[in-house]
């Protein structure tokens, strides 16, 4: 049903970076939660009704899937949607090459609309779509669901270099070009709220 969470148990020993877990489209959603040094997994959420294929890949090679089928909508998805949709709009009408822009730019001005427009907050239930306010967790999930509507595999992470001094942050991490950035759009206080910290590796020598 629209809001439950999908259970897909995958088990292997390839490091984070070498798996990419495909969806077919957006009927369900997902993103990576670090549980523990190199021990990770993917939550994925029923969305919207219809039917969806999640392909699980080692090294760009299609390794297993499952179809899954949504039999009803999720409300509150219903709703996040509608905010994006008005939120890119907003975007596009300050931003009349907004669509000549790569994946990597558009992301970061959603980031920056974020960060200029809502306010921080701790609180795990707060999001931009419900209350106005929001923590890294849901600024890294909104970049990382953009980046999926844009192509590209996405997911939300814990940085390594994070992980012993701010165990709770998270970023966007987005894979394109060759390349693999971590967008942080999650810095506390009142709007505006600074800019987007983009930083890049080569996808060939990235560690996390």
């Amino acid at each position: 049903k629209g809001g439950d969470r999908i259970g897909i148990n995958i088990v292997t020993n390839a490091p984070i970076d070498k798996i990419n877990v495909v969806i077919s489209n957006n009927n369900i959603q997902y993103n990576t939660v670090i549980v523990n040094g190199n021990n990770y997994g993917y939550t994925l959420y029923a969305r919207k009704q219809g039917k969806c294929t999640v392909g699980i890949y080692l090294d760009g090679k299609l390794k297993d899937s499952w179809d899954v089928v949504v039999t009803s909508d999720d409300k509150n998805w219903a709703t996040y949607e509608s905010w994006l949709n008005g939120v890119l709009e907003n975007i596009k009408g300050s931003n009349s090459d907004f669509g000549k822009l790569d994946p990597i730019q558009k992301i970061t001005l959603l980031g920056k609309y974020i960060l200029d427009n809502y306010d921080y907050d701790p609180s795990p239930m707060s999001a931009f779509h419900v209350n106005g306010k929001g923590n890294c967790n849901a600024s890294a999930n909104v970049l990382a669901d953009m980046a999926t509507r844009l192509g590209l595999r996405s997911d939300v992470v814990t940085p390594k270099a994070l992980a012993s001094s701010a165990p709770g942050h998270v970023v966007a991490r987005v894979w394109y070009n060759g390349k693999i950035y971590h967008l942080d759009a999650g810095y506390e206080g009142k709007a505006p709220r600074g800019n987007v910290q983009v930083v890049s590796w080569d996808a060939n020598n990235y560690e996390g």
